[in-house]
């Protein structure tokens, strides 16, 4: 996949507007419509151009099983189940203010979500030659007001909304785990998907993601098969 040339000059206005500092960019959509591919997508971009760089996932950021049941709270996903002082932390350290000749470092967290654990930070070291001009953070409500999670919504500069149909979401949420299962990793069979979705997911939507669709700067539409269908570029001044 390569990002479509529109988009591509879009994201290239987007981080020569804020200057010297990083542009932190959210990636939102449902779950399974590729936000992931998305980041890795954008990551190559920068790359190209010679941009420093770094993705994290909200599920980065995820408490382990004995915090979340402390909190009431089984399964993972939904608001609630991340560590906002974590999220908080990484936050401030790429949003630092730092002199063009000083180094920065930031520490990425890493969430084995196999194993329902947390494994050590990864030290990500920008230099002056190779500054840190892009940080992507994808999931499936990043940008959304939900509480203890307002700070990461005001943080983002620029927001893209991956607009895919509920039916087709879920459909490709259900052929990744059984893709993880095929390659002998821990994965949901079909029917622990649904109710998954059903429970911890889908409850949400209409609060946390539907309405991100209007208050995106960028709106891709995909079919079922993640292929593009549609780009909006919203005015910079919607918001």
């Amino acid at each position: 996949m390569r990002l479509p040339v529109d988009l591509s000059a879009w994201l290239h206005k987007a981080v020569l507007s804020v200057g010297a500092r990083p542009l932190v960019l959210g990636i939102v959509g449902l779950p399974g419509c590729g936000k992931s591919t998305w980041a890795e997508e954008v990551g190559k971009w920068a790359t190209e151009r010679g941009l420093g760089w770094l993705a994290v996932s909200l599920d980065d950021f995820y408490l382990e099983p004995a915090a979340r049941r402390a909190r009431g709270v089984a399964r993972r996903g939904p608001p609630g189940t991340h560590d906002i002082v974590r999220l908080t932390r990484f936050l401030a350290q790429v949003q630092a203010p730092c002199a063009a000749s000083e180094e920065r470092t930031v520490e990425r967290p890493i969430f084995d979500r196999d194993a329902e654990r947390r494994l050590p930070d990864q030290r990500a070291h920008f230099t002056a030659d190779a500054p840190l001009r892009l940080c992507i953070i994808e999931g499936w409500f990043v940008g959304a007001p939900a509480p203890g999670y307002e700070g990461l919504a005001r943080a983002l500069d620029r927001l893209i909304y991956l607009d895919m149909a509920e039916a087709d979401a879920r459909a490709a949420r259900i052929l990744r785990e059984a893709a993880l299962r095929a390659a002998g990793r821990a994965a949901m069979s079909a029917p622990d998907v649904d109710s998954f979705w059903s429970e911890a997911l889908a409850p949400s939507f209409a609060t946390w993601v539907y309405p991100l669709r209007e208050r995106a700067d960028v709106i891709v539409t995909l079919d079922a098969r993640h292929a593009v269908t549609g780009l909006a570029i919203q005015p910079a001044a919607h918001r």
